[in-house]
């Protein structure tokens, strides 16, 4: 297999595509409109059920779910109401699935910090009581919001938790969803074949589950190893498959995701027709289903394409996909625009150009406490006064994110801060440092190729 594509460039692109292919999985937008039926009916069963029993709390908290991301004040009140009854008549499960609504709530409305708070208590009440379905699905989801906020470490070891206790206590269903969680961590991180283990064990959790769900989202991300691999073969395979799932599950939002995904598979494939027929198929559906979010990946996926052939397509691509971003105020896409404008300006040597954008971007990364954003862009910024010839700001940035890098343990990040180090020391004539980071950038990138074998 080819695998000339790990490169510096490549493998920042790659993980843009992998933040995009995850975040659509674990933060799925709810309409209010498609829930109000439902929503009308458990009130009307609630109206005629007087009695302060374990049947009123369950559907105080079933309310507070629906209503969960769409009319937050809503979900809030009614798992109130569902907590203080629970707590009356001694009913921990009622308590417990309280906090994960509010947990569920806070966290399709971005509140990530509260939403860990109520995971937390969630699962700590659960484990207490035995109420194992319950304190699976908590400790994933918060390891979950960790991992989007770019807490690696602790999303890692609360998702290594809850697959002790999913296996402990036979909870299959959130077992394939850590385990997918988990794979999709060491994808981030460079290390593919890790993440394909993970997903190998998610996919067989799943299945023996009966979780088409779960399944639908193990074998996209599956599919997203293997392109991070350049395998793109096996990668257009899942992708695929799990397109198919979708169907079946009439699932026409995550419809949105499988179509992007098969036009990065074009992409790099350099069938640019084809990519753009796949893209434009994704981008209808997203405007149909009025979900703004995916319109700004697809963008940034035409963007891409057109990157290196029509660079000023490409910026406007781009510039559509940040347009749409801050209307929506949807932090990752912000970044994710912010940084490709940028690379735009670097590739049209407008270098100037380029660092407004990127410290932008970085200061917006800072500002949510997304580390690994930080370091992301970080880099690029070391790498754009580099070529400036700032060598001092180059260096700064460029240590600093060396030394984050090494701590979260961000393979790819490290292997790219290594090259930015060796080219910068190299600038500066200071050519035994310059050797020193050129061996670890080797080194780092051969890690990363037996990664891919």
């Amino acid at each position: 297999m080819e695998k000339s594509h790990i490169t510096n460039i490549s493998l920042l692109k790659h993980f843009k595509y992998r933040v995009l292919l995850f975040l659509i999985i674990v933060s799925p937008g709810i309409n209010i409109t498609s829930q109000s039926n439902k929503i009308d009916s458990l009130k009307s069963v609630l109206s005629k059920n007087r009695h302060r029993d374990t049947t009123r709390v369950n559907l105080l908290n079933d309310i507070a779910e629906l209503y969960a991301g769409a009319d937050s004040a809503s979900s809030v009140r009614y798992a109130l109401m569902a907590e203080s009854l629970a707590d009356s008549i001694g009913f921990k499960k009622g308590k417990a699935v309280s906090y994960m609504s509010r947990g569920n709530n806070a966290s399709k409305s971005r509140f990530d910090t509260i939403a860990i708070y109520h995971y937390s208590r969630a699962a700590d009440i659960a484990i207490e009581y035995s109420e194992w379905q319950i304190a699976a699905e908590s400790l994933g989801n918060m390891g979950k919001v960790y991992m989007i906020n770019g807490k690696l470490k602790e999303g890692k070891e609360c998702l290594e938790r809850n697959v002790k206790l999913c296996a402990a206590h036979n909870c299959k269903s959130q077992l394939s969803q850590s385990l997918n969680a988990l794979g999709v961590l060491h994808n981030w991180s460079g290390e593919f074949v890790k993440a394909l283990d993970y997903f190998n064990h998610g996919i067989e959790a799943a299945r023996e589950a009966g979780d088409k769900k779960a399944l639908c989202s193990i074998t996209n991300n599956t599919g997203s190893a293997y392109f991070n691999k350049g395998d793109y073969t096996r990668a257009q395979k899942y992708f695929l498959e799990s397109v198919k799932l979708k169907e079946e599950l009439g699932d026409r939002k995550g419809l949105i995701n499988g179509y992007l995904n098969i036009g990065h598979i074009y992409t790099h494939q350099k069938k640019e027709a084809e990519a753009e027929r796949y893209f434009n198929q994704a981008l209808k559906l997203a405007e149909e289903l009025n979900e703004p979010r995916s319109a700004t990946q697809i963008y940034e996926a035409l963007g891409s394409l057109y990157q290196t052939t029509d660079t000023e397509k490409s910026l406007h691509n781009y510039t559509k996909s940040l347009e749409v971003a801050r209307r929506i105020s949807f932090t990752n896409g912000i970044i994710a625009g912010l940084q490709s404008i940028a690379g735009i300006h670097i590739i049209n040597n407008h270098y100037d150009k380029a660092l407004v954008y990127l410290k932008e971007a970085l200061q917006l990364a800072e500002k949510t406490g997304s580390r690994q954003h930080s370091v992301i862009v970080g880099i690029k910024l070391g790498n754009a006064y580099y070529k400036m010839g700032n060598y001092r700001a180059a260096l700064e940035y460029s240590l600093k994110c060396k030394d984050e890098a090494e701590a979260m343990k961000l393979k790819v990040e490290q292997q790219n801060v290594y090259k930015n180090l060796a080219d910068i020391y190299e600038g500066m004539g200071i050519n035994r440092k310059s050797l020193d980071y050129l061996t670890l950038y080797k080194q780092y990138s051969d890690s990363i190729m037996n990664e891919s074998t």
